[in-house]
């Protein structure tokens, strides 16, 4: 039916002009997603690329500067969008999100060129390549859950992050080999190698006991936070206060006694021989009813009962609301009901199987996926053995597919985790420093979800897959950090100037690369959803968090807390 769901709602929308009407259901909430969905992705996509150039310029005020970026991060979402197009993909409310985070992805690995000497570009390769790897990983583990949605997020993210890196790897290095940037890179990139580089190193070799005691702390409030943790898979949440589609849904909603539909079925195990029109079957799905109905979740339940209690009580005259007895009795008054419009949605033609029609008051995946297993334990303690009942419907599949989504991102956090730390065991040859990357990464992510639970501010299905994303997006810096300071200790120089050299090398390219990824993200705070607006918000917060641990938590992490190389702080000039 979804070929025809716009021209259909368009339909009805005409039909119902000049009256004052509530149009509502899930092809409206459908039809306007997609519609919405469209014109931000027309209006998201050149406004992160005019705010990632005006971030580049700056920093380093030359239009190949500013060009390389983007054409990098540009090739990179065109790619993937290609790839989708070709193959038929739809753009969803998922992948939406797309165009604006791989632009911002390709830019910040190109802007590791970008910011470094020409001759130190090679040694750029490798770190680079870790981080797309890394990246892509995150995006990986994404695709652990069953939500084909959230699938498609995964692979073209991983697809598009993989472009990104080559692109970096080869066109950029390419343009910038062809029109060098020269040595004016802006007073910003200065005082980043200088005066904060000098800022950091005083700070992390004096306060070093004051640092742990500080993420110490975030981190033991951090795991209060996380257990207060809630997940909101309410769809009609996704649009805001105010919006025609949520108005219009709500109103219905309070004046119908609940508006979600859920199905009950009621079915004899196969080849049984069984029938619902059994009166203890029959006894048994009106009791569920009735109780169903109390339920404060439930608005109004329907089962074959109710019109079979009305039809008797009519027939015999007697006022008592009371099912027929015996099961010929139930079977001639089915013959009468038989030209009742729409009786056939309460039972099937052969008897074999009954539908139970609820009308619930609330779309969180949990509450519905909860009334489900309700319903298995009471026909379990009070149903016919004989027969056998399942929960289904639009809205109770959805509701399962959001439980999917949130335990298979922790699944797909924990796969992505282990993967990125063989990933850093092997290529950093240093268990210590391949240790420490990680637990600079872990930290905050922690961090920043205790942050949300303490907030109250509940996750959603967008931003509970950002825990495995935002791990691969942050451990691009770090990796770049520990690269340098293994190469500078390698080199036979001192903790402390190994972290000095790593500092000045390093800082503008970090502050600058999680900017830029900042910017992307924060487009999407404008959109009118808000489970894409919480990703346009939640992910600069984890990623600057991240930012901040790679440039304090992971130094003091490298000087593996032992005392300082005695004499002043490295890197600090006796002037």
């Amino acid at each position: 039916i979804d070929a025809d769901r716009v021209a259909t709602v368009e339909a009805v929308r005409r039909a119902a002009a000049g009256l004052q009407t509530r149009i509502t259901g899930v092809p409206v909430f459908r039809t306007a997603v997609n519609q919405r969905t469209r014109s931000e992705l027309l209006i998201f996509a050149p406004l992160t690329v005019l705010l990632l150039g005006l971030v580049v310029a700056v920093f380093v005020p030359s239009a190949v500067a500013v060009l390389t970026p983007l054409l990098v991060g540009g090739v990179a979402a065109g790619c993937a969008l290609g790839v989708m197009g070709a193959l038929g993909v739809s753009v969803s409310l998922s992948t939406a999100i797309l165009p604006s985070t791989l632009l911002a992805l390709g830019s910040a690995y190109a802007m590791h060129m970008v910011t470094a000497r020409p001759e130190v570009h090679p040694s750029l390769a490798r770190p680079i390549a870790l981080s797309g790897l890394t990246t892509a990983i995150g995006f990986i583990a994404m695709a652990t859950t069953r939500v084909e949605a959230i699938r498609e997020l995964a692979t073209y993210g991983a697809l598009g992050v993989c472009i990104a890196t080559l692109a970096s790897l080869t066109l950029a290095p390419a343009i910038l080999s062809w029109a060098p940037i020269g040595e004016g890179r802006g007073k910003l990139d200065d005082w980043l190698r200088r005066g904060l580089r000098r800022w950091l190193v005083e700070l992390l070799v004096r306060r070093r006991a004051a640092l742990f005691a500080v993420w110490g702390a975030a981190v033991l409030a951090s795991g209060v936070g996380v257990a207060r943790l809630e997940i909101a898979t309410d769809i009609i949440l996704w649009f805001p206060h105010g919006s025609e589609t949520r108005d219009d849904y709500e109103v219905v909603r309070e004046r119908f006694s609940g508006i979600t539909p859920v199905n009950i079925l009621i079915e004899s195990e196969e080849g049984s021989g069984e029938v619902v029109t059994e009166p203890q079957v029959l006894s048994a799905i009106d009791r569920l009813s009735e109780e169903l109905e109390q339920l404060p979740l439930v608005g109004k339940s329907l089962s074959i009962a109710d019109p079979l209690r009305l039809a008797r009580s009519a027939f015999s005259g007697d006022g008592l609301d009371r099912l027929p007895s015996s099961r010929s009795e139930i079977e001639q008054y089915l013959v009468l009901l038989g030209g009742v419009d729409r009786i056939d949605d309460l039972l099937a033609f052969d008897y074999s199987h009954a539908n139970i029609l609820l009308r619930v008051d609330d779309n969180s995946s949990r509450e519905i996926v909860e009334l489900g297993s309700w319903v298995e334990d009471w026909w379990s303690r009070n149903g016919v053995p004989s027969h056998r009942v399942t929960t289904t419907g639009i809205m109770y599949e959805f509701g399962r597919s959001e439980e999917a989504i949130a335990h298979g991102q922790i699944q797909g956090l924990a796969l992505a985790s282990a993967v990125i730390a063989l990933i850093l065991f092997a290529v950093l040859r240093s268990p210590w420093v391949a240790l420490s990357s990680l637990i600079a990464n872990l930290v905050p992510l922690a961090v920043g979800f205790g942050v949300l639970g303490l907030a109250g501010v509940p996750l959603d299905a967008a931003t509970v897959c950002l825990g495995s994303m935002a791990l691969g997006i942050a451990v691009d810096d770090t990796i770049h950090v520990a690269t340098t300071y293994r190469e500078s200790r390698e080199a036979g120089r001192s903790r402390q100037e190994a972290l000095a050299t790593t500092l000045e090398r390093v800082l503008p390219a970090l502050v600058l690369t999680t900017l830029a990824i900042c910017v992307g993200f924060l487009v999407l705070a404008g959109s009118g959803f808000t489970l894409i607006r919480n990703v346009g918000l939640v992910t600069p917060f984890l990623v600057s968090l991240c930012l901040l641990a790679d440039l304090t938590l992971l130094p003091l992490l490298l000087l593996r807390g032992r005392r300082a190389d005695q004499g002043r702080p490295a890197g600090l000039d006796p002037k």
